[in-house]
């Protein structure tokens, strides 16, 4: 069987279309920085990725996700977000969104969604 790895700064947990790296935050949080589309094809990574990074529960009480370089999400990328928030909550880790792109916010808007920033 194997252990999981702790997530380590710089981290690449990119997929074909977005980059996603994990950057550290001493002494107890970790920030995973996305850079690129959230859509169909590329959602998958981002769950995965988020997944990753939760998975090292014992390491963090912190994460946030910077999406400041994000210039579209889909729905199927608010849900991603969503589920991980609420894994987050369940887990005892602080979780955070920052840098929303328009897109999200006008789909966080209609849909009266809040992600916790």
């Amino acid at each position: 069987m194997n252990a999981l790895r702790t997530p380590q700064a710089g981290d690449e947990l990119s997929t074909p279309g977005l980059q996603l790296v994990s950057l550290i935050r001493p002494p107890s949080g970790t920030t995973l920085c996305v850079d690129g589309e959230v859509d169909l094809a590329t959602v998958g990574g981002l769950s995965q990725a988020l997944h990753h990074q939760l998975e090292a529960r014992p390491v963090w009480s912190e994460m946030v996700v910077d999406l400041s370089a994000v210039g579209f999400i889909s729905l199927r990328g608010l849900t991603a977000l969503e589920a991980a928030v609420a894994r987050a909550a369940d887990e005892g880790i602080e979780f955070h969104v920052s840098g929303c792109p328009a897109s999200l916010v006008r789909m966080l808007d209609v849909l009266n969604v809040e992600l916790p920033t």
